[in-house]
């Protein structure tokens, strides 16, 4: 987030020309900007998407719930990383996801 704002933060502003002939153009910052991974949909908070995919049956072999609801487990770290992780993330490394879950 700090990169982000420092982006938007240097991001020069567009002058708008008179002439008829010429056309504003965006500058290659702001191009960048607005094209960065994750721009375009709203990003969820890390507890929201876990939630949901403990939810899910579908994770159930993956992920799931401990009978008593107060914690999950996670049955197979593997395919957590590389199926579930760049479903809902924009990463497939088990590490990230688990330091998502510790805070």
């Amino acid at each position: 987030t700090i990169k982000m704002a420092l982006i938007v933060s240097q991001r020069p502003s567009i002058q708008q020309s008179s002439s008829p002939h010429t056309t504003s153009k965006k500058s290659s910052l702001e191009y960048r900007y607005q094209n960065m991974p994750g721009r375009g949909r709203e990003r969820r908070k890390f507890p929201v998407v876990l939630y949901e995919i403990l939810s899910d049956p579908r994770n159930f072999h993956i992920i799931y719930w401990m009978p008593h609801g107060r914690s999950w487990r996670i049955h197979d770290r593997e395919k957590l990383a590389k199926v579930l992780c760049p479903r809902h993330f924009n990463h497939c490394k088990f590490e990230s996801f688990t330091r998502s879950a510790t805070g």
